[in-house]
């Protein structure tokens, strides 16, 4: 039995290394170029969010990866993937449908599902942030969002998320 745990937390620091890699070679690609649309934003942005989680006296750090594809100045859809390590060990999939409605203002309503001990439980992401252009195509982006899942937990999770667009 200790083996096994041992070997899924390699299996999961593994799985943190190659988003971590995945998301350097996208930072140090000078291919990747911002190219905006007509309305004056990108089309597309992916980014890589780290942060943390708290649910009562549960605490975890946060690691993920968005993807946003702005259909008008306003709207946009896309896709999430989060691991929470520590007292959660527990995985987040949701399909966002994003709102800015100034600026870089961004809201966020995210309906999906939690997957913690093998078990699946559906929430539904609200959240807020804000996103500051750094340099063409490239964004910080404070954010705070709350998890209601199935079960009657609110879980908040914030932190920061480096995007690029493109």
């Amino acid at each position: 039995m200790i083996i096994r745990r041992k070997n899924w937390t390699h299996r999961k620091l593994l799985l943190v290394a190659a988003v971590a890699l995945i998301f350097t070679a996208l930072f140090l690609t000078p291919a990747v170029y911002a190219a905006e649309s007509e309305e004056g934003h990108e089309q597309n942005e992916v980014g890589l969010f780290l942060g943390g989680s708290h649910y009562s006296e549960e605490n975890g750090f946060s690691v993920g990866l968005d993807y946003e594809h702005r259909i008008s100045d306003i709207f946009g859809v896309g896709a999430l993937v989060e691991y929470t390590t520590e007292d959660f060990d527990s995985w987040v999939f949701a399909a966002p449908v994003f709102i800015h409605p100034y600026m870089g203002l961004r809201l966020l309503a995210a309906p999906g599902f939690e997957n913690r001990e093998s078990e699946n439980k559906f929430l539904v992401r609200a959240g807020i942030a804000y996103q500051i252009p750094v340099s063409k195509g490239w964004s910080i982006t404070p954010e705070y969002n709350v998890d209601f899942i199935a079960n009657g937990e609110k879980v908040h999770v914030y932190g920061l998320s480096v995007g690029v667009g493109f």
